[in-house]
């Protein structure tokens, strides 16, 4: 991949802070809980020396509607829903749509962008758990240009304890609108505490 397009890739991710919060149980938060992600994503190529931060407050509305909102270290703000739509022991599937905004404005995503992941999870028993997640987002690079990424990413969601798991991940972003196809993959982390689903 060319020098130019693995800078515009990380500029999007830069400016709209999807990976970082994206990657999420499909299962709900359970109603009347709350939790907190501490998330760091690391782009795997030359320009970032430092994963990124993020931080996401989760509140479950419905025992299949959670929302969250998250900030990441360089000023993004995202707003989100898991909307759940299958709830079995074995498997979760959710929708999980997401609207960021650049609270600076600069380089890239001077709009908002928005992206309407579908969530999968398969339960492998009451502390594991395999997720998934892909879907489309759309980016606004100003001047009334927008692009298509493609985000697909996998993980682990080990629930250590009752309030508190760990979520390894790895995925990429490939830029649809680019004949090709260029991408940029990152690997990630995120910790979480309190926020109880029942998975009984």
């Amino acid at each position: 991949m060319g020098r130019l397009h693995v800078t515009l890739l990380l500029g999007i991710l830069n400016w709209t802070s999807c990976a970082p919060t994206a990657l999420r149980p499909a299962r709900a938060v359970s109603e009347g809980e709350v939790e907190h992600v501490l998330s760091f994503t690391y782009p795997i190529a030359p320009d970032v020396p430092i994963p990124i931060p993020a931080y996401t407050l989760r509140y479950g509305v419905a025992d299949s509607l959670d929302l969250g909102a998250s900030i990441d270290g360089l000023s993004t703000v995202s707003v989100d829903a898991t909307v759940q739509v299958l709830r079995r022991r074995e498997v979760d599937l959710a929708l999980g749509p997401q609207v960021t905004f650049n609270m600076i404005g600069l380089m890239f995503a001077v709009g908002p962008s928005l992206s309407a992941p579908v969530l999968l999870d398969l339960n492998l028993g009451p502390a594991v758990s395999l997720m998934a997640i892909a879907g489309p987002m759309n980016v606004d690079l100003g001047k009334k240009d927008r692009i298509w990424l493609l985000h697909a990413a996998g993980g682990l969601d080990v629930r250590i304890t009752e309030g508190f798991s760990l979520r390894p991940h790895a995925g990429s972003y490939t830029n649809l609108s680019d004949a090709r196809g260029s991408s940029l993959p990152y690997l990630g982390l995120a910790l979480g505490f309190g926020g109880r689903r029942d998975f009984r």
